[in-house]
């Protein structure tokens, strides 16, 4: 190849960089389409898989994850073997996000392990970072709720050596959020105001508003009724243009009324949020949470068979976008409908399911939340003190008990909620 040709062919992969870099995704797109029509072709394995790793980024960003999976492979192919570090972390990270989206979850943190150690040989802080969050991410899907902690609190620690805000209010808005959903509220508070200073700071509204939706999520499950509102009505102030964020906010204060025995309030902000969510997609996490809800809120009012209907429902959604705590907080609510219908076995066999599911997951809060209901139906006083002795247990060591056994109720089925992870 003459020397004028590879400058030409270096000086097209600094265009397409710049112009990806820039955010003209359709505008690289374009510019590919008329390279590869020209038969565009570079002779060098390392420049060509340079030039796939752009056009997989281009893929993904255009929502076509299976082709992005397949060029970011195709480009791995020619370079994992050399010591070309940086882009082979760049094509992991392409690689691991598209397994990601394609629900290929088990697939994607193995990318990410490697990804994470491709980093590291690296030096390179903030892509160790940003691997460890998205890895979280991957966890968090799968409903390991521990993991997802464990990956966040390593990233954080990364973050404060850096002392870069950005990375510090992204890391801890997502460790309050996963917190809230293992039943660590007090924790989840501590994080989750710092996230929300740092996010004032940087001027990020949608963070801040998520920052402060998850505050309220906290507040409203320690009982700190009058707080969770406030920054129920703070997030409210900042929500135009937040579409799922608006979601969120109907469904929290629907959880909020069901926290406050106030049930037929709860439904109609629950309704109102799901047919919002519907409208957004026909099957994802909202969906099976605001049925849930729906069916929580029905349950609450002596309606059981409204309340099973929507909890079937519900439990369909969930199983089909794989939400495992979900599926448990479903199973909890139909058990109780089941028992109270007199199906007794039936009932049983819903609480086991979701104890199973809750105890797999991490999700503390729930799985206590559970043995209570479960220690209220129990057909035997052996059986009911040894569910309750599991539930107080498992609260206390959330610094829970002094709020949830004080005056137990049998038609409380409160649970965690999923919340939209920040940053990526």
């Amino acid at each position: 190849m003459s020397q004028t040709i590879a400058q030409e062919l270096v000086a097209i992969l600094i265009e397409l960089r710049q112009i990806v870099d820039s955010g003209r995704i359709q505008d690289a797109s374009d510019r590919m389409a008329e390279l590869e029509a020209d038969g565009f072709a570079f002779d060098n394995p390392i420049d060509d898989a340079r030039y796939l790793s752009l056009k997989s980024t281009i893929q993904y960003r255009h929502a076509d994850y299976r082709l992005a999976l397949a060029t970011a492979q195709e480009g791995l192919a020619l370079v994992i073997t050399t010591g070309e570090n940086d882009l082979i972390a760049e094509l992991q990270s392409t690689a691991a996000q598209s397994l990601t989206e394609l629900g290929r979850v088990c697939e994607a943190e193995r990318v990410y392990r490697d990804l994470v150690s491709t980093y590291r040989r690296l030096d390179n802080t903030v892509g160790v970072i940003r691997s460890l969050n998205r890895l979280s991410r991957v966890h968090f899907i799968r409903g390991q709720y521990d993991k997802a902690v464990e990956c966040l609190l390593e990233a954080g620690d990364y973050a404060d050596r850096l002392d870069d805000r950005r990375l510090q209010a992204m890391i801890k808005g997502n460790l309050g959020t996963i917190l809230n959903l293992t039943g660590e509220f007090h924790t989840a508070v501590e994080f989750l105001t710092e996230s929300a200073t740092l996010n004032r700071l940087l001027d990020n509204r949608q963070n801040l508003c998520r920052a402060h939706l998850s505050l309220a999520f906290a507040q409203m499950h320690l009982r700190h009724f009058d707080d969770a509102e406030q920054h129920l009505a703070t997030a409210e102030s900042m929500i135009d243009g937040l579409e799922a964020e608006k979601i969120s906010l109907n469904q929290y204060r629907a959880s909020l009324a069901l926290l406050r025995s106030n049930p037929a309030e709860a439904l109609g902000y629950a309704q109102k949020a799901l047919q919002r969510a519907q409208e957004a997609a026909p099957e994802n996490a909202s969906i099976c949470q605001l049925g849930r809800i729906i069916a929580e809120a029905e349950y609450q009012l002596g309606n059981l068979k409204a309340a099973q209907t929507s909890a079937e429902r519900a439990l369909e959604v969930a199983r089909a976008v794989d939400q495992k705590v979900e599926i448990g907080a479903c199973q909890r609510v139909l058990a109780m409908v089941a028992h109270d219908l007199g199906a007794l076995p039936e009932a049983e066999s819903y609480f086991a399911d979701a104890v199973l599911q809750f105890s797999q997951s991490g999700a503390r809060f729930d799985l206590a939340i559970t043995y209570l209901a479960w220690s209220r139906t129990a057909a035997d006083h052996a059986t009911s003190s040894a569910h309750r002795l599991e539930a107080t247990r498992i609260l206390a060591s959330l610094k829970l008990d002094h709020i949830y056994l004080r005056q137990p109720s049998r038609k409380s089925t409160g649970s965690a909620d999923d919340i939209a992870l920040i940053g990526d």
